[in-house]
C-alpha cells in the first residue's frame, strides 16, 4: 500500500456561483476506456439456459449491439470504440450473471470531467489496437500499462483522488462570496499539477488554494487566482519548522513529526501572492 498524501482544496466563489461550481465539478472517477478483464478475472459459471440465451445475444447485429450499449453509457465519448468485453460485462450486468456493475462511479471533483479525452488520438498512444472485421475494439498484446501511464500524464500519481468529501463554509460570507472546501486523498503525492482548474475557476468568477501533506513529512500549496494571471507552487519539508516532534499515540518515547497547521496557514498568507481568503487545512466539522 502506498503512504497516502491528503489534500486540501479551498476554492473561494461568489455566493450566487457556488451552487453552478458545484455542479460542474461532478463526473467520472476515472476515465473511460474498453474493458479488459484482469488475469484473475473468470467467467461466471453459466446454466445451459444461461448460454444458450448469451449465444443467441451475440448473433445480433454488432453495430446494433454498440449503438445500444452505448445508449446505457452516455459518459462514455461517442468515438470511443467498443469491445466484446464490454459487451459482454454489461450483459451478465444486467441478467445478474455478475454482480459488478459496469457503470462508472460518480464523484463530487472529477478530474476526468476537468481533463476529458481529447479525442481517437490520445486514446490510441494509450491504448493502442484495432477494430476487427465485426467492428469491435482488440487490443494490441504490448497494451498493459494504459491505465498506468494515462494516469501518470495526467495526473503525476498512479490512481486519481479518492475519498471525495465536499462541504460548504461553515463561516457566513464576505463580502458576496463563500469557501468550497474539497478534501481527498493520493498515492505518495499531490497531482503534480492544478493548471486544469483555470477554465472552471474562470467561468464561475473562483480561485483556490491546494494544501497538501504527505506521511513523510513534506508539504506543499497551489494557489491558483487566473483572474489575476496567478499560479504559483511551493514545497516545504520538515527542515522548515511547519512540522513539530511528538510523541506517539501511546506516550511512549518513540518520538516523530506532525504538522503545525497553524504554522502552515501562516506561511501560506506571507508568501501567496493576492491571497484574500483563509484556506482550511483541516474538514470543518
Amino acid at each position: 500500500m502506498p503512504n497516502y498524501c491528503t489534500n486540501h482544496l479551498t476554492i473561494s466563489v461568489p455566493v450566487a456561483r457556488l451552487q453552478a461550481l458545484k455542479d460542474a465539478l461532478v463526473g467520472p472517477a476515472d476515465w473511460a476506456a474498453p474493458y479488459q478483464p484482469a488475469s484473475y478475472e473468470r467467467a461466471p459459471v453459466l446454466s445451459l439456459h444461461d448460454q444458450l440465451a448469451y449465444t443467441a445475444f451475440l448473433q445480433t447485429d454488432p453495430a446494433v449491439l454498440r449503438a445500444e450499449f452505448q445508449k446505457h453509457h452516455p459518459l462514455r465519448p461517442d468515438w470511443m470504440p467498443v469491445s466484446l468485453h464490454d459487451i459482454e460485462q454489461w450483459y451478465w450486468h444486467q441478467h445478474g450473471l455478475k454482480a459488478k456493475d459496469d457503470t462508472p462511479e460518480i464523484v463530487p471533483f472529477s478530474v476526468v470531467r476537468l481533463m476529458p479525452w481529447t479525442g481517437f488520438e490520445e486514446f490510441q498512444q494509450f491504448f493502442p489496437g484495432h477494430l476487427n472485421a465485426q467492428g469491435w475494439w482488440v487490443p494490441n498484446p504490448s497494451n498493459d500499462r494504459g491505465w498506468r501511464d494515462l494516469r501518470h500524464d495526467r495526473l503525476g500519481v498512479k490512481w486519481p483522488p479518492g475519498n471525495i468529501t465536499l462541504k460548504d463554509d461553515p463561516v457566513a460570507p464576505i463580502d458576496g462570496r463563500t469557501r468550497l472546501i474539497i478534501s481527498y486523498i493520493t498515492p505518495w503525492g499531490p497531482l503534480v499539477d492544478l493548471s486544469f482548474l483555470q477554465p472552471v475557476l474562470v467561468e464561475h468568477d473562483a480561485k483556490a488554494v491546494l494544501i497538501w501533506d504527505e506521511e513523510d513529512n513534506n508539504c506543499g500549496v497551489f494557489w491558483v487566482d487566473p483572474s489575476n494571471g496567478v499560479y504559483e507552487a511551493y514545497e516545504h519539508s520538515r527542515e522548515e519548522g511547519i512540522y513539530v516532534q511528538a510523541l506517539d499515540e501511546d506516550g511512549q518515547e518513540m518520538v516523530f513529526s506532525v504538522l503545525d497547521e497553524t504554522a502552515l496557514i501562516e506561511r501560506v498568507q506571507d508568501e501567496l501572492t493576492g491571497l484574500d481568503f483563509v484556506p482550511v487545512i483541516r474538514d470543518p466539522q
